[in-house]
């Protein structure tokens, strides 16, 4: 409902409270945002009668209307609402608060109270008059709007008054419609609006003696009116909110976005640019830029409940009234508090050191900055914070990690802080770690790592995404990072010695002959990708590759070099295969595996050499894709591939390992059994001896 905005008394309480503030000791600091409650919630008025306006004095103090006579009042923030004495049964639809003492309310009568609601008075208006709206200017000027009985024509007529006493004597002035009314606004002693149905808008500028049509230029028929100014003041119809800035020759609207069936009831102008506007089925808009854009807000218990009235006291404090006896409450402008994060699963629930882990969950957010992990957010085991490095994924409904080293075996409780709301807790178990068979290794990267090549059984190098070059000298005890100078994607490594090693990649072919002090760049082809390299010793490697991998066309090769690298023999190019793996049981004699882009493919090729590369011929196969390949000497080999059912993206994936023992002249496939562990994708950087 349309409420006078009396700034001379906010400005004088505004200054006593700050003298008082001044002269009191400082014995305690007041109680913060935070610890107040966040967002719109919900208070208890002790009644259930609709209520259907609301007006704020300050952040203590506001009044609320509503059915059956009802009056209430709160002075400690809305904490307690105490039902006030109207003396009448009536409907209670407009409240127009002037300050802390002086209030006026209408609905088919007229009361006053300049007691701060001990006593309401009711005004006389005179017999047949049925005042149903209220705007209050100051404890003396006041507007009421509503309908007189003229027997005579058996039908009302619209009229406005207006006193300029505190309601003691009153003028009348005639409305030129029948039209029924929707509400009043006024800002002075001359300058008021009245809305009407069927788009009536109508202004007058003399104090009610003439009054001028004004078209929101829709149509639209608002239902409340609120104004800053003589020039500047808004209203609501449906989803629209209107407004002027030229005293109502024009009227603009924007769109709040809600539903048809969520009609706004309500407007509050707290300034030029906060706005609330509130209706139908529980509906909160606000604006912060004018009313240009809106944003809908949810109170902390979300209802179906229809918002009549809105009050604010500034950009974060106002009170919202409704039916069924429902207030609502901000002090942070109507924010809604931020989620707390949950947990749902660990799986699995109990792992080793350097395992990893996934919990699901919601209400995670983004991955947390390194800036921020730690202080607003982070992922616990017991007392212990999972490095940021050990986190692999971090999303808004799943955290993949790696359980960190050092932790004792043993339950722990597990839980997410995210903007420092925690979770709740869930129990992971930490297991003792194996003190046989494979040991997960802390590479301390989240890089992808794609190859691991051993030149002796503690030296060891890998290789993975962005350029990643690993190396461990103690085993993997400890594995340390080697600048490869490149940022292409390593997907291949193989370690000659502890000082040689080759490296290579999407677009790259390195070298590094000191250890990995220092790698060089050997090649680097366009279009062209290395998949696999084997070393025979420091002079004599082989090179596979192909197109890149996400490119549509298949280029296979095979390139040797006998001097290390000095010059290099093209033994196979342009392949009608990606030549995706390479196995040298020596110099003279190696096996290639290959097939088509991207795992997809129905076709492949095994090649075999027994003269060094001379001549390279077809040994195997050729009714899936072949992407792996061991050899134990010239006669031994194993291979692992996949064929494919469907088409993309419904397609089955049938993995299918084989062996020769005769060199490839024929082909054994294994059992699922016999193949148990040979293959495990992995995604994150992890390492096992």
């Amino acid at each position: 409902m349309a409420r006078a905005r009396n700034k001379t008394f906010f400005s004088l309480f505004l200054s006593l409270a700050l003298l008082v503030f001044l002269v009191q000791p400082l014995t305690s600091s007041p109680p913060s945002l935070a610890e107040e409650p966040q967002g719109w919630y919900p208070q208890d008025p002790g009644t259930m009668v609709h209520l259907m306006a609301v007006g704020a004095v300050d952040e203590m103090t506001a009044w609320v209307t509503g059915y059956n006579g009802t009056i209430l009042k709160t002075t400690d923030g809305g904490a307690t609402w105490r039902a006030q004495n109207s003396g009448v049964t009536a409907e209670l639809r407009s409240l127009s608060v002037v300050s802390h003492q002086t209030a006026w309310v209408a609905g088919e009568v007229l009361l006053r109270t300049s007691d701060g609601g001990n006593t309401w008075s009711k005004l006389s208006l005179g017999r047949n008059f049925y005042p149903f709206y209220v705007c209050a200017v100051n404890a003396s000027v006041a507007w009421v709007a509503g309908n007189y009985w003229v027997s005579s024509l058996g039908d009302y007529r619209r009229e406005v008054r207006r006193t300029t006493d505190g309601g003691r004597t009153w003028t009348t002035h005639v409305l030129p419609t029948g039209e029924p009314l929707n509400d009043l606004c006024a800002v002075d002693t001359d300058t008021a609006w009245v809305a009407c149905n069927n788009g009536l808008l109508l202004k007058t500028t003399d104090g009610g003696r003439t009054w001028q049509n004004q078209s929101t230029g829709t149509g639209d028929t608002l239902v409340d009116l609120e104004a800053l100014d003589a020039r500047t003041a808004y209203g609501v119809s449906g989803n629209r909110v209107y407004k002027t800035t030229d005293g109502g020759s024009t009227w603009t609207f924007s769109e709040t976005g809600s539903p048809y069936l969520h009609r706004l009831q309500a407007l509050e102008v707290v300034d030029g640019s906060t706005l609330w506007a509130v209706g139908e089925n529980g509906l909160i808009v606000k604006s912060t830029d004018g009313g240009h854009t809106w944003t809908t807000q949810r109170p902390q218990d979300p209802d179906l409940r229809t918002y009549y009235d809105i009050s604010a006291v500034n950009a974060d404090v106002a009170w919202i009234a409704g039916s069924d006896g429902r207030i609502l409450h901000t002090v942070n402008g109507g924010t809604e508090p931020p989620p707390v994060p949950e947990i749902t699963s660990i799986t699995p629930a109990s792992g080793y050191p350097l395992s990893t882990a996934s919990i699901g969950g919601e209400n995670f957010g983004s991955r947390p900055s390194p800036e921020s992990y730690g202080k607003d957010s982070w992922l616990s085991l017991g007392a212990q914070t999972v490095p940021l490095n050990n986190i692999l994924d971090w999303q808004d409904n799943s955290i993949v990690f790696r359980i960190p080293s050092g932790l004792s075996p043993g339950t722990v409780e597990t839980s997410v802080t995210v903007n420092g709301l925690t979770s709740n807790k869930v129990d992971f178990t930490v297991l003792e770690p194996p003190t046989r068979g494979w040991r997960l290794q802390d590479p301390g990267t989240n890089a992808i790592l794609f190859s691991v090549s051993a030149a002796d059984a503690d030296t060891a190098w890998a290789v993975g995404l962005g350029g990643t070059i690993l190396k461990t000298t103690d085993g993997g005890a400890t594995w340390r990072p080697q600048d490869s100078g490149v940022t292409n994607n390593l997907l291949a490594v193989a370690a000659a010695s502890p000082q040689v090693a080759w490296a290579g990649g999407e677009e790259a072919l390195l070298l590094t002959v000191d250890g990995g002090a220092t790698w060089h760049v050997v090649s680097s082809q366009p279009g062209y990708c290395v998949y696999d390299i084997a070393a025979v010793d420091e002079n004599n490697c082989w090179v596979v590759g192909g197109g890149l991998p996400n490119a549509s066309l298949d280029r296979g090769f095979i390139i040797r070099t006998r001097d290390g690298g000095s010059s290099w023999e093209v033994q196979v190019l342009n392949h009608h295969h990606n030549l995706y793996s390479i196995a040298a049981a020596d110099g003279a004699n190696a096996w290639v595996a290959g097939g088509e882009i991207m795992y997809l493919g129905t076709t492949g090729v095994i090649l075999r050499t027994t003269d060094g590369g001379a001549h390279w011929a077809s040994s195997g196969p050729t009714d899936r894709s072949w992407w792996r390949i061991a050899a134990c000497d010239a006669q031994n080999a194993m291979v692992w591939g996949t064929s494919v059912e469907g088409s993309w993206p419904s397609v089955k994936i049938n993995p299918e390992c084989r062996k020769t023992a005769d060199g490839g002249t024929s082909w054994t496939a294994l059992s699922p059994a016999q193949t148990a562990g040979i293959y495990v994708p992995q995604s994150g950087a992890e390492m096992l001896d």
